[in-house]
């Protein structure tokens, strides 16, 4: 599904042009269009309808319309736009959109749309400055497999492994191997944020221990060990891949963001998702990952995943790596 649709709207009265109606797939209707002679903070009287219910704007504010004034010379103001944000909660199912100036219909539409509604959605609402710490926060595990990860694993773990999930979370891959016949264990750290996110049916398969080394098993006790998305958060990375290292036979899977995500979105004025994150403590790039493995493993696959495009570049947000073969 594509990220944003546009619709294109054309309506035209004495006081300003409509445009179009962009639905993102974050759960916002904007309403765009311009006008040539509005006062200061005075925006034309339109109004949106759900259905049967009325939608109220969480923003509206004037736009940036290079394109209008070339056009139209006499408008002397670029800042000649304006956009009423909408942000909607659910899904539609064949609704019913309208866009009504003074109260009367002048565009409508059926949609039919899944939102993904965002994170954060409270900054439409509260009035209160933000501090670093409402921006920069973390959370309780993720309670959600990725198909990719999942594949990714799935590819290296055979029958008859004895399987490690490094760093397990909720243990929401541990139960998904074993309702596939897989001997899979997890071990992550023993605080309340982590017990309380473990669910019930992976929790007799998941050590919840200490953080120290050495970590709680023999030497090559595992043939697979996963770390999905556990790097970026642990000082001393570096000790702990020496230790997995120790504990695996054959094969360490791992996932980690890609912070070259940053440097790729930087021209389209985006931070990835995912670094907003307070307890990364730990930044990879391909290379630099690669460095920090090759003296390990015999074979080492990179793979990238997760990828957004923007309309004027794109990036993957996870790093997917197969290190294989331990050496001595």
């Amino acid at each position: 599904m594509s990220e944003t649709f546009v619709y294109p709207i054309g309506v035209t009265s004495p006081l300003f042009v409509l445009d179009n109606l962009t639905v993102t797939k974050g759960g916002i209707f904007s309403l765009k269009g311009w006008a040539a002679t509005v006062a200061v903070g005075e925006f034309p009287p339109i109004t949106m309808t759900l259905g049967e219910s009325d939608l109220e704007p969480v923003e509206v504010y004037g736009t940036y319309r290079e394109d209008v004034v070339n056009v139209i010379p006499e408008i002397a103001d670029p800042f000649c736009g304006f956009a009423y944000d909408f942000l909607i909660k659910g899904s539609l199912n064949n609704a019913k959109v309208q866009v009504k100036l003074d109260g009367k219909t002048v565009w409508e539409t059926l949609l039919n749309y899944a939102f993904e509604f965002p994170p954060y959605d409270h900054f439409f609402y509260e009035s209160s400055l933000k501090r670093k710490r409402d921006v920069y926060g973390y959370g309780p595990p993720h309670n959600t497999l990725n198909p990719e990860v999942t594949a990714l694993a799935k590819m290296h773990i055979r029958s008859t492994d004895k399987v490690l999930d490094f760093g397990s979370g909720t243990g929401k891959l541990v139960t998904f191997f074993q309702g596939r016949g897989i001997d899979i264990q997890g071990v992550d750290l023993n605080t309340p944020e982590i017990d309380e996110a473990l669910q019930e049916p992976a929790r007799p398969y998941v050590t919840l221990y200490d953080g120290e080394l050495p970590l709680p098993f023999p030497d090559s006790f595992f043939d697979v060990v996963m770390a999905m998305e556990v790097m970026e958060h642990i000082e001393g990375a570096e000790a702990f891949l020496l230790e997995i290292k120790r504990i695996t036979k054959r094969v360490f899977i791992m996932t980690v963001p890609d912070a070259t995500g940053i440097p790729r979105s930087h021209s389209q004025g985006v931070i990835p998702w995912h670094f907003l994150e307070d307890t990364h403590v730990n930044f990879f790039t391909q290379k630099a990952l690669s460095l920090l493995l090759q003296p390990h493993w015999e074979n080492i696959q990179m793979n990238k995943f997760g990828f957004t495009v923007l309309p004027e570049t794109f990036f993957a947000n996870n790093l997917g790596c197969v290190c294989q073969h331990p050496i001595p």
